[in-house]
């Protein structure tokens, strides 16, 4: 078992190394996400938000020319990517290796696409997404709160982590890609929800916003304090937004009530994530304000 951690792409990162491992700080972004210092190519690291809901690592051409020169346009009947808000442009691309600090992967699947897409036009303060194909290798334990992001190597040697011995094991289950979802609870209704890192915000379906009585536009800025719950854990007290987003429909989560779980709510506890045997973790931090 290998034990590595995000941290070190500029001083607002630290490590420092204790007897379990190594030890370690990501940075926030201007838009909550998690930011952490990724080496492509063996290149000098940049800062990738980690995306727990993106299927595929992605890299903005502006930042990796070399890799823009030598991509391939996709062909004619390949499907077009998805983001959040529909349909983007992007050129697959293939990566002789992905690094997060000590860990490494090689031959790496990933896509070039202007940010600015993700971004609604803004100027981002990352240079890519870490995505699934690298992720799904490690045991993912994400403490918002206190800045730290561990990544353990999964083996047969991997001990339990310390919350997964005081905190209930969630079930995942992977929908279209892989994409974890767990059944959250809402006003008391139980529900999909999509543990997605690299939302800035918590966001209703349709279908939920109206089992919730939550009606009239779709505006971004319309928003509900709800009682929301995942797994055994008590409700937290969370402003949770209505947008009709077309990765609903994309992902087959526009049936039925469904939610995107955001950074704004994952970061008010600590989360780790086993993929590889669809297992999940959460405690909330002990400052956040439960409801009721």
């Amino acid at each position: 078992m290998r034990r590595v951690f995000a941290c070190g792409l500029i001083a607002a990162f630290s490590c420092t190394a204790v007897a379990a491992g190594t030890n370690g700080s990501f940075i926030v972004g201007q838009r909550g996400h998690v930011l952490v210092p990724v080496s492509v190519d063996g290149a000098e690291t940049k800062p990738f938000v980690l995306d727990t809901a993106a299927s595929q690592t992605v890299l903005d051409p502006g930042q990796f020319p070399a890799l823009q020169r030598a991509a391939t346009p996709p062909a004619a009947h390949m499907h077009a990517p998805q983001g959040a808000h529909g349909a983007v442009e992007a050129m697959p691309t293939r990566l002789r290796s992905i690094a997060l600090w000590q860990a490494e992967a090689p031959d790496q699947p990933a896509a070039l696409m202007r940010l600015e897409q993700l971004t609604r036009g803004k100027a981002p303060d990352f240079a890519g997404v870490l995505g699934l194909p690298f992720l799904r290798g490690y045991r993912i334990d994400l403490d918002y709160q206190k800045r730290l992001l561990t990544l353990d190597e999964i083996d047969s040697d991997l001990p339990p982590c310390d919350i997964c011995t005081s905190a209930a094991m969630i079930p995942i289950r992977p929908i279209i890609a892989g994409l974890p979802t767990v059944t959250v609870t809402i006003n008391g209704r139980s529900m999909p929800a999509l543990l997605d890192t690299g939302a800035a915000n918590t966001i209703l379906n349709e279908a939920a916003a109206t089992l919730l009585g939550l009606s009239g536009s779709t505006d971004a800025e319309q928003t509900m304090d709800v009682e929301l719950a995942i797994g055994a854990e008590p409700a937290l007290r969370h402003a949770v937004r209505r947008i009709a987003l077309p990765v609903f429909t994309t992902l087959r989560l526009d049936a039925e009530p469904a939610i995107i779980l955001g950074i704004d709510y994952l970061g008010r506890g600590r989360m780790v994530l086993d993929l590889a045997s669809n297992s999940a973790w959460f405690k909330a931090a002990t400052e956040a304000t439960p409801a009721g």
